[in-house]
């Protein structure tokens, strides 16, 4: 059987809309779902007028900051993936500690007596 190329643009797993799958479909769930309770439970125990607004905009903008979190851009990374990487390299990297000797010299302006 010939295996087909299939071009870098074209992405072979389910997505919900272009660099937004199943996998960070998950992630946004969960973290939107602890948002949500939170901001259920805040609407029961609160007294503040403005409650059911700020819950409603908390969860929104809970959606809103995980999908853009998320979301693979072109180079098929996401800035979570990105810090990721990064953080990795950076326990990846070796640490040489150099030892430094410091010498102070003091110098006394010489006075000329005559």
């Amino acid at each position: 059987m010939k295996k087909l190329p299939v071009p870098e643009n074209i992405s072979l797993r389910w997505e919900l809309f272009r660099g937004f799958g199943m996998p960070e479909l998950i992630r946004t769930t969960i973290i939107t779902g602890i948002v949500l309770a939170g901001s259920i439970l805040f609407c029961l125990f609160s007294t503040w007028p403005g409650k059911p607004m700020a819950a409603t905009l908390a969860v929104i903008l809970t959606i809103f900051i995980c999908v853009n979190f998320y979301i693979k851009m072109d180079n098929n990374q996401s800035i979570y993936t990105f810090l990721k990487r990064g953080q990795r390299y950076h326990k990846e990297q070796q640490t040489f500690w150099y030892k430094r000797e410091e010498r102070i010299q003091y110098v006394s302006s010489e006075s000329k007596t005559r």
